[in-house]
């Protein structure tokens, strides 16, 4: 009898251990896939954050040009397009609303450099 509680014992322990284990194993995929979210959701933000500040410049240039207020920047921006794949893809999976090549846009980021200067 005390040979079976003896064997029973062990293989609760041994059981306990395994699910201790499978535990600490599952919050360690758990972290680790939180982490990567993160880090995609930054890398997303900032390559964002890259192709806007591209219209800025652009919106800069002509400024600093004279150029007239919004002639030219949505042929700028398309000129980018065509010399990097990596903006054009950015720029066709933007929604309708929010590719920032609107005149909207551009008077937009011109009031805001007003303001800045």
């Amino acid at each position: 009898m005390n040979r079976s509680i003896g064997i029973y014992i062990k293989e609760a322990s041994e059981n306990l251990a395994k699910q201790k284990s499978m535990r600490k194993e599952k919050s360690m995929r758990k972290e680790k896939s939180m982490r990567k979210e993160k880090y995609m959701r930054k890398e997303k933000y900032m390559r964002k954050e890259k192709y806007i500040l591209n219209y800025l410049d652009f919106v800069y240039f002509q400024s600093k040009e004279k150029i007239p207020r919004t002639a030219k920047f949505e042929e700028l921006v398309s000129l980018t397009c065509r010399m990097s794949d990596d903006i054009d893809t950015w720029t066709q999976n933007r929604d309708h609303n929010t590719t920032y090549k609107s005149n909207t846009s551009v008077t937009e980021f011109l009031e805001l450099f007003g303001k800045q200067i």
